[in-house]
């Protein structure tokens, strides 16, 4: 009686352990992608913010790559005088300054959306620099990051 207990006791905690596990290396896929959507929205924006503002492309369109909810891609963003306002980005060609990052087999969908300063008094002739970054996760399920600077001309 007591070896049937011991032996169900272990086998609970046995279950409990590979569900941990797995969770555990899931959270580890998901934190992948999203360090590397990061560091492809943060390249994109530093990049485009050495420019000035008067000499980056108006990319125009929604803000953002992803479906609500997650379930796919919104449509391409148009090109602006042939700076491509969307572009794909293989996961394996992402620098990682830490070597920490494994995003190999990740390609990463980058929209950038420049738009007027939502207060043009204030801040006449700047612009407002929207970097998207969107993956399918391996479930299938769309994710994005995004990040935004502010251009300024002449600064």
């Amino acid at each position: 009686m007591e070896l049937a207990v011991a032996t169900g006791i272990l086998g609970v905690g046995l279950f409990g352990l590979t569900q941990l596990h797995g969770s555990a290396i899931g959270g580890v896929a998901r934190s992948e992608g999203i360090a590397g959507a990061n560091e492809v929205a943060a390249q994109r924006a530093e990049l485009l913010s050495t420019l000035d503002a008067d000499d980056v492309a108006a990319c125009t369109g929604a803000v953002g790559c992803m479906q609500l909810g997650g379930g796919a891609f919104l449509p391409r963003l148009a090109s602006a005088g042939g700076f491509p306002c969307t572009r794909w980005v293989d996961g394996a060609d992402v620098p990682d300054p830490g070597g920490m990052l494994s995003a190999e087999g990740v390609r990463f969908r980058v929209d950038t959306v420049v738009a007027d300063h939502p207060d043009p008094a204030r801040q006449p002739r700047a612009r407002l620099l929207t970097v998207s970054v969107c993956w399918q996760d391996k479930h299938g399920t769309v994710r994005q990051v995004q990040t935004q600077r502010l251009l300024v001309p002449g600064v």
